[in-house]
């Protein structure tokens, strides 16, 4: 089924929570961005900020972290829908998606690349739920989407069937329908939608866009 995910990206629990609102007003599922300042440049409110809040719709967290495993326990804790974690040589990914799966969340990586060893990824892909396709700015809205990472979303749906694929990165009315064609089902809105003079026709387009 296809959705469309308003997406959270804030440097202060102020603006986390002015943009949360919007986005759960708009959409049953939301996005969430939560940065380290490592991974990327920026840095989210702190995990016991964010975690205080009582959520009104499934939240998907994707989290812009270096090191993961410290911060699982606060993140389970916030009973997310969905936790997205990039492809990083330093994680022990399987044992980071075990840990979730054993609190009944969702687990997904996120790729900004075709990873070189296709068998190593394997072991992965077909064990989790959601592959999410980054092609904007790490811990930014308002990027240009990186069309070039399309082929990855290409040999997903026929390698992968069964998995929910994601695109994060520049979506807008005017490109939606290329990663609707490719075979994106969740689409992360950010910019788009956030920045819009009402966030509430932004979304109707886009909805109306992919029918």
């Amino acid at each position: 089924m296809m959705i469309v995910c308003p997406t959270v990206t804030a440097t202060n629990i102020a603006d986390f929570k002015k943009q949360l609102d919007v986005a759960e007003s708009l959409s049953s599922r939301v996005h969430l961005d939560l940065m380290d300042g490592i991974l990327t440049t920026r840095t989210s409110p702190s995990l016991s900020e964010i975690g205080q809040i009582r959520y009104k719709s499934l939240v998907d967290i994707h989290l812009m972290y270096q090191e993961v495993v410290a911060s699982l326990d606060a993140i389970i804790k916030m009973k997310p829908n969905l936790v997205l974690i990039h492809y990083l040589d330093n994680l022990n990914l399987m044992q980071i998606f075990t840990t979730l799966k054993t609190h009944k969340i969702k687990t997904g990586l996120v790729l900004s690349s075709l990873p070189s060893d296709k068998a190593k990824i394997n072991s992965i892909l077909v064990q989790i739920d959601h592959v999410l396709i980054f092609g904007g700015k790490l811990g930014f809205q308002g990027g240009v989407a990186d069309l070039s990472l399309l082929p990855i979303v290409h040999w997903l749906k026929e390698s992968y069937p069964k998995l929910e694929i994601g695109w994060d990165g520049g979506i807008n009315k005017a490109n939606i329908k290329i990663f609707l064609q490719a075979g994106v089902e969740v689409f992360n809105i950010g910019s788009y939608i956030q920045a819009s003079f009402n966030p509430q026709n932004a979304y109707v387009n886009i909805i109306q866009e992919i029918g």
